[in-house]
Parts: C-alpha cells; structure tokens; sequence
C-alpha cells in the first residue's frame, strides 16, 4: 500500500512539475548588453547588478571579454542596472522588461 501511494505521489510532482515549466518560462525577462567606455571601448570585468524594483531582490554578473553580460530568468518588472568598473564612476539606468 505505502509503495504504491508514494508511486502515485511521484508521479503527481513529476506531472505538476512538468505542466508547470511552460507557465514559468512564459512569464521570465532578461537583461543583456554590451558595456562600453565613451568613447565606445569594449570594457571587460564590469559588474553589473540588476535590482528589481519593486521587490528589491537582486542579481549580479560580470561582463566578458568582449563587454558582454546577461542576467536571464527574471519575473518582467522595472529593474534598475548598475555598472561599476574601477576608475569609472558607476552609471545607472532604470528598464523596464517584459517577458522573453
């Protein structure tokens, strides 16, 4: 009896968790750019950090060697986008992102 209840109930989370993957991918955003310098300069090692506005709840990343980053996996929402590089004063921007 106990065998097969916990057949049944691993059955149910794997369903659920299978039905539910669709509906959390529909509703996920992305931040993604390229940092530069003025001049237009690739910059590498920037950190960037994403904060959600409403939530406060933040992520952060580095760009690569090509000034590249990506924070994906985030609820839409409005996000404030920090850079910060040593020697170069931090800029921000305030996005606003909408699913994928």
């Amino acid at each position: 009896m106990l065998q097969m209840f916990n057949k049944r109930m691993l059955w149910a989370i794997g369903v659920s968790m299978i039905c539910g993957l669709p509906l959390w991918a529909q509703f996920r955003a992305s931040v993604r750019g390229t940092v530069t310098d003025p001049s237009g300069a690739i910059l590498r090692g920037v950190q960037v950090t994403v904060t959600n506005q409403q939530t406060g709840v933040t992520r952060t990343t580095v760009t690569n060697s090509t000034g590249y980053y990506a924070v994906p996996g985030l609820p839409p929402g409005t996000y404030q986008v920090t850079a910060r590089l040593a020697q170069f004063k931090p800029e921000q921007e305030v996005v606003t992102v909408s699913p994928d």
